[in-house]
């Protein structure tokens, strides 16, 4: 076996194959859904790995989950193909990088997760959640994945950082279009712009996938399709059109009820910002392989924040016990004081024992994780499953939640989602670093307060106790 034949992992289509040679500083792979960017990437690093013997490579990610998911899964997959052609990508989860014959590549843990190749060039691994340290990097070739999911300004901190000499270097950007206007990756990236080259991948280039996930998506209507099918850039959907054409009924609704996957942590999505105004919090389970199971929803008008927070926990101790992890993401607002209440919304939350943090505050970030989501399929099953008790969320999906009306009637129980969504994808280390920094100073003020229902955040950070939770009990400890 030659540890160094990546040229032999041949690309699908004549579009990814050029975009794997192309030398430009920068390129964007830019493809619909399921079109194979991804494996573009891959494939570029294992080039460049293989061709340059000092080379420093890192691949990138918002999120962890999704980083040992989708983009560090199918790295191992073009790794394990130069072992066995035939292998399945379902056989290849990013832990097998850890067990890759030693003459083809070495895990090293330190000083940070990498492969090690036998020519000396080194393949790093890093999320994005936490963007703090990103200076400290100085690499030749960096492959950023999903780059919508990311702000601009984190893009162009990353164009700093590719400057190790001696190599090529080169900024690598794969992605779905984003479906809103005037979005950095446009402004980048369009046509005539001269930050680099771009490449258009249709999801119909992929051959792996099945002709009737394809056929699934004839219904769409043109700018729909421009987006997700022939993954074109600059692509808006129109006002009118649902926001998530991704979502098919018969797909993603799940047939009976849904539990929680075991041994994960249930999250709570809550979208509870104004009093008066209607309040929604949804619940879900994210399993391995990012698949999501979206398990119950609540949604109540003119009631206050506290009564609504004890019905959910109420319910979710009647669902599933008192033996979960429970993690619990708000609309960033949540934290701001209210002018006719000495509390904010995620305080008296806090005094019924639901201890949140906040989830993403953009709403294109939030909508483009949701629809990623939906557009994906894990070992031939779909990614998202509704439960479903979740009509309302369905008829969201469904056609009620429309660019047109975006802050219309569906509007609180679809942002609920992806605020839980946000905390739930966060890496783990950085969602219980996020509750110590938000809840510090509260947890101070209370107890200078003396004993009153305040919830103290003095256990283990994302498990709920069954003490402070009790109904009746405020619970200070």
């Amino acid at each position: 076996m030659d540890p160094w034949a990546a040229t032999n992992l041949t690309p699908t289509c004549e579009v990814q194959r050029e975009a794997v040679a192309e030398e430009s500083r920068e390129v964007l792979l830019c493809g619909g859904k399921g079109s194979g960017k991804t494996l573009g990437g891959a494939l570029r690093s294992l080039q460049l790995l293989s061709r340059e013997s000092r080379m420093q490579a890192m691949a990138l990610r918002q999120a962890y989950p999704d980083l040992a998911g989708t983009t560090g899964e199918t790295m191992a997959w073009v790794l394990w193909r130069l072992v066995d052609p035939e292998i399945e990508a379902a056989a290849c989860p990013f832990d097998s990088l850890r067990s890759l014959p030693k003459d083809l590549a070495v895990w090293r843990e330190k000083p940070q997760a990498h492969l090690r190749f036998p020519n000396g060039s080194r393949q790093y691994f890093r999320h994005l959640a936490d963007s703090e340290g990103i200076g400290g990097y100085n690499r030749g070739f960096l492959w950023l994945d999903e780059a919508l999911e990311v702000e601009e300004a984190t893009y162009k901190e990353l164009r700093a950082r590719i400057r190790q000499p001696g190599v090529t270097q080169q900024l690598y950007l794969t992605t779905n279009p984003p479906r809103v206007p005037d979005h950095w990756l446009e402004r980048h990236f369009g046509s005539g712009k001269p930050a680099g080259k771009l490449y258009e991948l249709g999801m119909t280039s992929n051959p792996y996938l099945s002709p009737e996930f394809v056929a699934s998506f004839d219904d769409l209507v043109e700018s729909e399709r421009r987006n997700i099918v022939d993954g074109k850039l600059g692509t808006v959907f129109g006002v009118g059109p649902r926001v998530f054409p991704e979502f098919r009924r018969t797909v993603h609704a799940a047939p009976a009820r849904l539990e929680p996957f075991p041994g994960r942590v249930i999250v709570r999505g809550w979208d509870i910002t104004a009093v008066g105004r209607k309040l929604a919090a949804i619940a879900l389970s994210v399993g391995p392989g990012v698949r999501l199971r979206i398990l119950r929803e609540w949604e109540a008008t003119a009631k206050g924040i506290g009564d609504f927070g004890w019905e959910v926990l109420a319910d979710c101790y009647q669902l599933w016990g008192r033996d979960w992890e429970w993690e619990d993401g708000l609309d960033p607002a949540a934290f701001t004081m209210s002018f006719t209440d000495e509390r904010s919304a995620a305080q008296a939350l806090a005094e019924v024992g639901v201890l949140g943090t906040g989830g993403a505050v953009s709403r294109t970030a939030r909508r483009e994780l949701i629809g990623g989501l939906l557009s994906r399929m894990v070992e031939g099953e779909p990614a998202v499953q509704i439960d479903p008790s979740c009509r309302r969320l369905l008829a969201a999906f469904d056609g009620g939640y429309t660019h047109d009306d975006i802050k219309g009637g569906y509007s609180d129980i679809v942002d609920a989602l992806g605020y839980g969504l946000s905390v739930a994808i966060a890496a783990p280390t950085e969602r219980r670093s996020s509750l110590r920094r938000v809840w510090a100073s509260y947890a101070f003020g209370a107890r200078r307060q003396g004993p009153t229902r305040a919830w103290l955040p003095v256990h283990d950070y994302g498990r709920a106790s069954p003490s402070a939770h009790d109904y009746g009990r405020g619970g200070v400890r």
